[in-house]
C-alpha cells in the first residue's frame, strides 16, 4: 500500500476527479527532483490512471514512489531527455504539449505537461504509434513516388480542366510537369506551372479527349505530334476534373513501322516482269482498300516502267473474295486498260468464280484462266502468233 504526504494529498483528490474524465487519455503524477544545484535529475511516479497502465504496459503497483530511472533504466541513453523536458516545466511553470518516440517503451505518444504546483508535474498523453506508423508509410510512398515522378524516362504532366459557366470543358491548366517533359519538349518548369494550355502552347489541342478522359476516369492512349516528333501519348484521371498525361518518343519506332508496313505491302504484291511486255502480279492472302490501292499503284508503276501490253493478275493465293475485294479486282483492271494494256485474271477457282457472278463483278473485257500455268501459256501462245506476224510482214 502506498502512502503519501499531506501536500500530496489534495492533488491526489483533483487527480481522482481528472482521472475519472480522462479515462482514455493516460495521466501520471510525478514529482521533480532536483540536485544540489536545482538541476533536474530525475522524477518519482506519485500516481497514474488506468489507462496510463494500458498504455505503457506499466503496472500502478510496479512504478508508484519509484524513480523514473529505477522503472526505466535506459531512459537516460536515449536521443529524448525527458528528465529535463519536464523539469523546465516545473522550474517555469509553462505548459507543453509535444509528440515523441519512448525508446524505452518503444511506443509513440502525444504529451501535455503541466505543472499544478511546484515540484510536481501532470502527464496527459495518447498513443500515436499506429498514426506516426501510417505517416511514415505515407511518406516513404511520397518519396518514393516523387523520386519516380523525378527519374523516370517518361515526360509526365499533371492538369485540371478549366470549364466555362455553363460546365464545358474550354481549357486545361498544367499543374505540374517532370525533368523528362521539360528535357523532351524543351520547355522550362518554371515557363508552363499554373499556366493555361492555351497560354502555353498557342492552341487548346486534345481538348476533347482529355475532357472526356478527366469526366468518365477511363484511360486513353493515342499518338501526338509535337514538331518533328510523334509521342506516344497515355491519359488517365487521378480525380474528376483533372488528368495526367504520360508521354514517350516513338518517332523512330514510328517511322521503322511504317517502313516495315511499305516493305511488307511490297513483298506482298511483288510485280514481276515474265517476257517482254508482260508483267505478272500474284496477290496472297486478303485484300482491303488499303492494299487494292497499294496493287492498283504497284500495276500502273509497273506497266509504265516495264512497258507492258499485258498484265497478269494472279489470284491463286486470294482465299475468298467479297464485294470489297472485287472492287478492288475491278478498279486495277480498269486503270491498268485505261494505259492501253490487257489484263489476264488467273488463278480463279470455282468457288471464287460463283461469289464473283453472285456480286455482279463486270469482267468484260478481262481474259480469265483458272490457273496461272494456262494463263502463261496463252501469253506465251500470243506472243509467237505476234512475232510470226512481224516475220512475215518483214519478209514481204
Amino acid at each position: 500500500m502506498n502512502s503519501y504526504s499531506e501536500s500530496e494529498l489534495p492533488l491526489l483528490e483533483l487527480f481522482d476527479i481528472l482521472m475519472e474524465q480522462q479515462s482514455v487519455v493516460g495521466m501520471a503524477l510525478h514529482r521533480l527532483i532536483t540536485d544540489e544545484q536545482g538541476v533536474p535529475a530525475n522524477y518519482v511516479f506519485v500516481y497514474v490512471n488506468t489507462a496510463f497502465e494500458s498504455l505503457t504496459g506499466l503496472t500502478r503497483d510496479y512504478i508508484i514512489g519509484k524513480t523514473v530511472t529505477d522503472v526505466l533504466p535506459d531512459l537516460q541513453t536515449g536521443r529524448f531527455d525527458w528528465i529535463n523536458t519536464y523539469g523546465q516545466v516545473v522550474l517555469t511553470g509553462q505548459s507543453i504539449p509535444f509528440e515523441q518516440h519512448a525508446e524505452s517503451l518503444n511506443r509513440c505518444y502525444r504529451v501535455t505537461a503541466y505543472c499544478p504546483q511546484p515540484p510536481y508535474f501532470v502527464t496527459l498523453f495518447q498513443d500515436i504509434t499506429e498514426r506516426k506508423q501510417r505517416d511514415a508509410t505515407l511518406q516513404e510512398r511520397a518519396t518514393y513516388h516523387q523520386l519516380v515522378f523525378e527519374h523516370m524516362t517518361e515526360g509526365l504532366v499533371m492538369h485540371a480542366i478549366v470549364y466555362d459557366d455553363a460546365g464545358v470543358a474550354i481549357d486545361y491548366r498544367i499543374l505540374d510537369v517532370n525533368p523528362s517533359f521539360e528535357r523532351m519538349l524543351g520547355v522550362e518548369r518554371q515557363h508552363v506551372i499554373d499556366r493555361l494550355a492555351s497560354d502555353v502552347y498557342g492552341a487548346v489541342a486534345f481538348l476533347d479527349i482529355y475532357a472526356r478522359v478527366a469526366e468518365t476516369m477511363e484511360p486513353y492512349q493515342f499518338d501526338a505530334p509535337f514538331g518533328d516528333k510523334t509521342y506516344a501519348v497515355r491519359v488517365f484521371a487521378p480525380r474528376r476534373g483533372e488528368f495526367v498525361t504520360m508521354f514517350f518518343d516513338v518517332t523512330e519506332e514510328r517511322r521503322h513501322t511504317a517502313a516495315q508496313q511499305t516493305a511488307l505491302r511490297e513483298l506482298s504484291s511483288p510485280l514481276i516482269p515474265l517476257i517482254d511486255g508482260v508483267v505478272v502480279l500474284p496477290l496472297i492472302g486478303s485484300i482491303d482498300n488499303q492494299r487494292a490501292q497499294q496493287v492498283q499503284e504497284t500495276l500502273l508503276e509497273g506497266v509504265m516502267q516495264h512497258r507492258a501490253n499485258t498484265v497478269i493478275l494472279d489470284i491463286t493465293g486470294v482465299q475468298t473474295v467479297d464485294n470489297e475485294t472485287a472492287n478492288g479486282f475491278m478498279q486495277a483492271a480498269q486503270a491498268v486498260r485505261l494505259l492501253g494494256a490487257q489484263v489476264m485474271m488467273t488463278g480463279i477457282q470455282p468457288r471464287i468464280a460463283q461469289t464473283l457472278i453472285h456480286l455482279g463483278a463486270d469482267l468484260s473485257g478481262i481474259k480469265t484462266y483458272s490457273s496461272l500455268q494456262s494463263g502463261i501459256a496463252a501469253v506465251l501462245q500470243l506472243s509467237q502468233q505476234r512475232l510470226g506476224t512481224r516475220s512475215r510482214n518483214s519478209g514481204a
